[in-house]
């Protein structure tokens, strides 16, 4: 394997971990049984809600190289596909 396609696993497996450090936190937090009363409608309203906090960031701009901001920036799209992930398991719960 090639230095690049190591470097881009690596890359990849640290968001991951974000991702996944992130979702244990909303689980701690709420819980399975708080997931699994969502609607869709409720789970589709919340990833919106993310979403929007993630346009009206852009709309200011993100900088390169990354600056303070762009950490604001990360955070959220860490937490708003954690959401992602807890809506998934909220599914598979339901239906296993």
């Amino acid at each position: 394997m090639s230095q690049n396609a190591t470097e881009r696993i690596h890359a990849t497996m640290q968001v991951t971990d974000l991702i996944q450090n992130e979702r244990a936190r909303q689980r701690q937090q709420w819980g399975n049984d708080h997931d699994d009363r969502w609607s869709a409608w409720q789970w589709l309203a919340l990833v919106a809600k993310w979403t929007g906090k993630i346009g009206d960031h852009c709309l200011f701009g993100v900088g390169i190289p990354p600056k303070p901001r762009d950490m604001n920036l990360k955070g959220k799209l860490v937490k708003t596909a954690a959401i992602l992930v807890a809506w998934i398991e909220a599914i598979d719960r339901r239906w296993s």
